[in-house]
């Protein structure tokens, strides 16, 4: 379906000016023209009127963790109450709830304007699902470009928990390979430990 964006303010980023525009906008989401002033014949575009508002491109988030609030957390726990809580997210329970903290998260980043967001490790591949979701509309959301587990060495960062861990180039290739099969789209190196 073809539309219009009308009646929305766009900032000229030279001068820093704004004038009131039409946006025409194909079927295949890509802008065909922008027009300065009233709007003029409109054929078969559905017309959505921006209220005289400002209209920006959506923002990319290039660091997420929606597990978490992205609040600086002191977290110093013992290693038994950790084990504890990890061993409850792995449940299936678990991973319900998880996935339901990144849906409200990443809804979150949507209302903020942020329409992409690369996640650089999430627990259980949670957010292959959350992504799956979002692309068959079954939940709205940003896109996402996913990690799965994020591959660390031994004690490195995220590990044990977060990351897979990997002590040599054959264990690094085995766990990139994991997160391959779990249909994730970002591949990260090796994080150096310290």
């Amino acid at each position: 379906m073809k539309k219009i964006l009308s009646n929305v303010k766009l900032i000229n980023l030279v001068d820093g000016s704004n004038q009131l525009s039409n946006i025409y906008i194909d079927q295949n989401g890509k802008i065909e023209k922008i027009q300065a002033g009233q709007l003029s014949a409109i054929g078969d575009y559905q017309v959505f009127d921006g209220g005289g508002n400002y209209l920006i491109p959506g923002l990319i988030n290039l660091h997420a963790h929606l597990f978490s609030t992205g609040k600086p957390v002191n977290f110093n726990v013992s290693p038994r109450i950790l084990n504890f809580v990890y061993s409850l997210a792995k449940s299936t329970l678990g991973k319900k709830i998880l996935r339901s903290t990144m849906t409200k998260h990443a809804q979150i980043e949507l209302m903020t304007g942020v329409t992409t967001i690369r996640l650089i490790g999430e627990f259980f591949y949670q957010d292959v699902k959350l992504r799956d979701e979002i692309l068959t509309g079954k939940v709205a959301g940003p896109t996402l470009l996913v990690s799965g587990f994020f591959l660390s060495v031994t004690d490195g960062h995220g590990a044990p928990y977060l990351a897979l861990t990997s002590d040599s180039p054959w264990e690094g290739r085995k766990n990139v390979r994991k997160n391959i099969r779990g249909n994730c789209d970002v591949r990260y190196s090796l994080i150096p430990k310290g």
